[in-house]
């Protein structure tokens, strides 16, 4: 099994895997819980140091925010990246489709109880915005990590309210921003005082994350000479993004839009390849 805690069963919301073993139906010979444990216990891991940027954030040449169920990205992998690593695809994959349910669909739409992925992505709301604001992850800023909402606070000891009335000023889609004040208990600037903003979902089905994230890091460029990037001249934030186009165009001082644009042509040709894939209609 490869799992994590949200995957439980509608009666009483029990581990799948605890429910299969007290069936004695099924013999299971291991269980894998991505990064944070099956059980969700463990907190975010150092990266591997792989070849060019590679690594455990991303092994492969993948949309940042990739909009596919696990199904679909087991058929996009065996299809794609398969026939390269192994020869071939694997020729009995098998997805059981979801019925009664519509990917245009927010997580509140389905009914369903929030059960966090990981002890850093507390709701809804949170997982959102994570696929950009995880970006902060390679900078000097806290994430929020250490708060009780992570990916929602960012900020440092340097930030001031200025920061947060330019962002307001963005008008950014499905996103609002308050200028806020934050004490992280554990990760970047713990025990510091951090100015910055939290981020508010005004509209969730406008949301568009990594924008969002993108035009926050240029306008902390702009504002403050005390932003810098987390480690080795930036590879984190290579690691993250994939390549170093985002931190050659933010170096050379190009604005938020024109990062964005920049790569909307390997964004389309992606969607064209993975549209074979999708189990249902988009």
């Amino acid at each position: 099994m490869i799992t994590n805690p949200t995957w439980v069963v509608r009666d009483g919301l029990r581990s799948i895997v605890d429910v299969m073993v007290e069936s004695g139906k099924v013999e299971i010979g291991g269980v894998f819980g991505p990064e944070h444990g099956f059980r969700g216990t463990a907190q975010a891991g150092e990266a591997e140091d792989k070849d060019g940027f590679t690594s455990g954030v991303g092994l492969d040449k993948i949309a940042q925010q990739h909009g596919m169920t696990a199904g679909e990205l087991a058929r996009f992998y065996n299809g794609e990246f398969m026939p390269r690593v192994a020869g071939r695809p694997v020729q009995d994959l098998a997805v059981v489709q979801v019925q009664g349910w519509s990917p245009g669909e927010l997580f509140a739409d389905t009914g369903a109880p929030w059960i966090m992925p990981s002890p850093n992505l507390p709701t809804p709301d949170t997982a959102l915005l994570y696929p950009g604001l995880g970006m902060f992850e390679a900078t000097n800023l806290s994430e929020g990590r250490g708060t009780t909402r992570p990916f929602e606070l960012i900020g440092a000891p340097y930030v001031d309210y200025r920061w947060a009335q330019r962002l307001s000023g963005e008008q950014l889609p499905g996103v609002e921003f308050r200028e806020a004040y934050f004490n992280p208990t554990f990760s970047k600037n713990e025990g510091k005082v951090c100015g910055g903003v939290q981020v508010h979902i005004a509209d969730p089905q406008r949301v568009d994350a990594i924008r969002t994230a993108t035009t926050m890091m240029t306008t902390l460029r702009d504002l403050y000479a005390e932003f810098d990037w987390r480690g080795d001249a930036g590879r984190w934030i290579n690691l993250l993004t994939g390549s170093v186009r985002f931190l050659r165009m933010f170096a050379a001082g190009d604005s938020a839009a024109q990062i964005v644009a920049a790569w909307q042509p390997e964004l389309r040709a992606f969607d064209r390849t993975r549209r074979q894939y999708l189990l249902y209609k988009r």
